[in-house]
């Protein structure tokens, strides 16, 4: 996976949904963050793989845990790529208030 990765870039979509019944109020939304790789050799993927677990990741790496072995930039919210997009949840949970 991680040598399919190599060099290029991918998008990671996360979709939120937040509700309340009384009085209802929904908000939904996707954020979408692009991922550029490295171009990698199998010795950066091995020296990667000796530090992190990767059996566990969605696509096989943690952006939290030694990405910058792995991954040139992130265009649009790292949290999204951690797992969830906090600065888009917090602002559409900021609605739920008052």
């Amino acid at each position: 996976m991680l040598m399919a990765l190599s060099g290029r870039t991918h998008e990671v979509a996360t979709g939120v949904h937040i509700a309340r019944l009384e009085p209802l109020l929904q908000v939904e939304f996707v954020e979408v963050s692009r991922v550029r790789f490295r171009a990698l050799d199998e010795a950066a993927v091995a020296d990667y793989l000796a530090r992190v677990h990767a059996l566990d990741k969605a696509g096989a790496y943690a952006l939290q845990e030694h990405g910058e072995l792995l991954v040139e930039r992130v265009e649009g919210s790292r949290s999204n790529v951690v797992g969830l997009p906090l600065e888009r949840t917090l602002a559409a949970l900021r609605r739920f208030a008052g």
